[in-house]
């Protein structure tokens, strides 16, 4: 009796991870599916550093089940503007373009926590991005309204120094 008690426990556990957790009453806080535009703050470490800011765009895409131990998958796109004033200086010195657009992926966590990443490498230039933070859901619609998360870009070209730009980042949907 034993034997068929834990058979009939793994075969339920089983189903319950194979099915996504939804089951188990696992569901986003809300839907991250939308584009969000705003700024990115941060210090530029490089050959010329200093504090700088100019526009970011994410383009989301969220994953209807959750995947244990890894929350709701989020696909899209970050595009990363250097066309700024503030820039200016830094794209004439530095050769950076006027903006990076990454595919990225990451993760969207019950709590409202999101955090997404890219890397591509490249003989021309490699480029890292990192963001970390929180999705908020400010009119409780349903759908998330605004992220406000930490990030790091890494920058590598072959005829140029290392920039990095580490801070903050700010988009909504309005």
């Amino acid at each position: 009796m034993k034997k068929y008690l834990r058979a009939c426990a793994a075969a339920a556990l089983l189903a319950l991870t194979m099915s996504g957790c939804a089951e188990l009453g696992i569901t986003p806080p809300f839907d991250a599916t939308g584009v969000y535009r705003g700024t990115w703050e941060g210090t530029v470490q490089g050959e010329a550093s200093g504090d700088r800011s100019c526009a970011v765009t994410f383009d989301l895409k969220q994953a209807d089940s959750y995947q244990l131990f890894q929350g709701f998958a989020l696909i899209g796109e970050a595009t990363v503007y250097f066309s700024c004033a503030s820039m200016l200086d830094d794209i004439a010195e530095t050769g950076l373009p006027a903006r990076v657009s990454l595919t990225v992926k990451g993760f969207l966590l019950p709590d409202g926590s999101i955090a997404f990443a890219s890397i591509e490498p490249g003989a021309a230039q490699s480029v890292l991005i990192i963001v970390s933070g929180t999705g908020l859901d400010n009119d409780k619609s349903g759908t998330m309204d605004q992220i406000k998360a930490n990030w790091t870009l890494l920058i590598d070209q072959p005829s140029h120094p290392r920039i990095t730009i580490k801070g903050t980042v700010d988009a909504g949907t309005n």
